[in-house]
């Protein structure tokens, strides 16, 4: 198993007359760590990437907006994590028990995740998350990655992911869009 995977993210539905891509990486570093980086090529400048605060701040709602997201659940479980960080360095981490369970918005938090590290540009965001205190060393993980795309003026959204299950609406929680399998180290 690789200890770094990238991926080319698929818009759920065409966009005409944009050029854009979305590039997600995932990595597992020691201590139970785990690395996202997500890159956006961009070359018009058409959606909305909003300057970055100076520190980690965590809130909700993020999706709202221009917003990039990791679905985390361990092999054989039911219960995931999904975790959220946005070109603001804003982010939040929320617990579910099985598919969308619970459904109240915003999700329970997840309490056990932090932010071990962070860096925005224009463009590119890397989060490193620690999840020590949530899962073990050695824990084979399987993780979707995706991105809201906020685009002005229009105010429209745009929604990429690694694969998108059959249906009208776009669906993150869907395990069988996620294709990261990484196991974390110690």
């Amino acid at each position: 198993m690789r200890n770094e995977q990238t991926f080319n993210l698929q818009p759920f539905e065409p966009i005409a007359g944009y050029d854009l891509a979305v590039q997600a990486q995932i990595a597992c570093l020691p201590q139970q760590q785990l690395q996202l980086i997500f890159t956006l090529n961009d070359p018009e400048s058409r959606v909305n990437w909003a300057s970055p605060a100076p520190f980690p701040v965590r809130q909700d709602f993020l999706w709202e907006q221009t917003c990039f997201e990791a679905f985390v659940r361990p092999s054989g479980l039911q219960a995931y994590t999904e975790l959220n960080f946005t070109p603001r360095n804003h982010w939040a981490a929320y617990r579910f028990d099985s598919y969308r369970t619970p459904s109240r918005t915003p999700p329970v938090h997840e309490d056990r995740v932090w932010i071990h590290k962070s860096e925005v540009h224009h463009h590119q965001l890397r989060f490193v998350f620690d999840l020590s205190q949530l899962y073990a060393p050695g824990q084979m993980l399987n993780i979707g990655l995706c991105a809201v795309l906020n685009h002005p003026p229009h105010q429209f959204k745009t929604y990429w992911a690694m694969s998108h299950a059959t249906s009208s609406e776009p669906d993150f929680h869907r395990t069988a869009c996620w294709a990261g399998r990484i196991q974390l180290l110690q």
